[in-house]
């Protein structure tokens, strides 16, 4: 009974200490979401990949995606010709549990489009947007 007594007690401290610390994946989104909040990203370089074509390098400013905000708890992406599309999103790189941040979050973006994710420096300085439509794949860097 001593010895059950003792199992008890570490698995009790071993639990309290495992909700106390490390990363809670939605309250991350929260915080991100918060210290972003008025920021906007601006398109400064862009590639376009095109099946049998390969690479090819275009203008920032009539990237398919040229400025990104987040309003809320979303992502409004500006395309080229001026408009605004507002996608939700989740950070799938924040394990829960995990005593440290990634030094890149990996948000997974909510839409129709093929490979489209969002990968936010920790300290926000650099976005890197990746996104397929038909045969065309796009990458597009951004920064504050």
């Amino acid at each position: 009974m001593k010895k059950l007594g003792i199992f008890l007690l570490f698995a009790v401290l071993f639990i309290s200490c495992e909700q106390d610390n490390g990363v809670v994946p939605e309250q991350l989104k929260e915080e991100v979401t918060k210290d972003l909040q008025g920021k906007i990203f601006t398109a400064y370089e862009a590639q376009v990949y095109t099946e049998g074509k390969g690479n090819t390098e275009v203008d920032p400013q009539t990237a398919f995606f040229t400025k990104m905000e987040i309003i809320g708890s979303v992502i409004e992406l500006t395309s080229a010709n001026n408009t605004k599309t507002r996608y939700g999103f989740e950070i799938n790189n924040a394990n829960r549990g995990s005593e440290e941040l990634p030094e890149v979050f990996t948000l997974a973006m909510k839409s129709s489009f093929k490979n489209f994710y969002i990968y936010l420096n920790r300290d926000y300085s650099n976005v890197l947007i990746t996104v397929s439509n038909g045969n065309n794949s796009y990458g597009i860097s951004l920064k504050q």
